[in-house]
């Protein structure tokens, strides 16, 4: 969830430039660093949606593991000619 946080908010600082953001004599100023390092890590990323399928195609290492259970079982059990 933090990831997804940070990428939006470098995608935000990035799309409205951060001298943009940077307001003289106020906390901004002080905050310049920051907003320069978010625009140079907001590197072109995937659309939401894009992002949203790209999880749903790359199951968790739990998810992949029971997959890989339930097939090699399924193999095993129900082989053509295999008693049981």
């Amino acid at each position: 969830m933090l990831a997804s946080l940070t990428a939006r908010w470098e995608a935000r600082v990035r799309s409205a430039g951060a001298e943009h953001l940077v307001v003289a004599g106020t906390a901004t100023e002080d905050h310049r660093f920051a907003l320069h390092r978010s625009v140079r890590s907001a590197v072109p990323r995937m659309s939401e949606s894009e992002e949203k399928l790209a999880a749903a195609l790359r199951p968790s290492g739990r998810v992949a593991w029971a997959n890989l259970h339930r097939d090699i079982y399924n193999v095993d059990r129900f082989r053509p000619g295999a008693a049981g």
